[in-house]
């Protein structure tokens, strides 16, 4: 890729990847091929913020953990709050840690793509 459209990329999506991981991101993205472009450009990330106001909202239920790809964790945290009501303890911590899991996983999305 171009550096305009590098810098565009981390422009729009920064505060999708964890702050540290920004300038290996870009290295990385100016020297990916340009068949790349389009993959890197089609994944789908998710928004960190979004991700913690579903996390608020319909944490209890594993909605959060799903998005991101957590599957076993999401049936986890559902089945805890379905069956015993404790789920809700695990969905308060959960909130501390969700935007930087959703970051961690973006990460994890693109480097597997480059």
């Amino acid at each position: 890729m171009n550096a305009d459209k590098v810098n565009l990329f981390l422009a729009y999506k920064e505060g999708y990847f964890p702050p540290e991981s920004i300038p290996m991101l870009r290295e990385r993205l100016l020297y990916a091929n340009p068949d790349k472009e389009m993959l890197v450009n089609s994944r789908n990330y998710v928004n960190p913020i979004v991700n913690l106001l579903i996390s608020i909202f319909l944490g209890e239920l594993g909605i959060d953990r799903f998005l991101i790809g957590d599957i076993g964790i999401g049936i986890g945290k559902l089945l805890l709050t379905l069956c015993c009501g404790v789920g809700v303890i695990w969905w308060f911590i959960d909130l501390f840690f969700i935007m930087k899991d959703t970051r961690t996983k973006n990460l994890e999305r693109i480097m597997n793509v480059l």
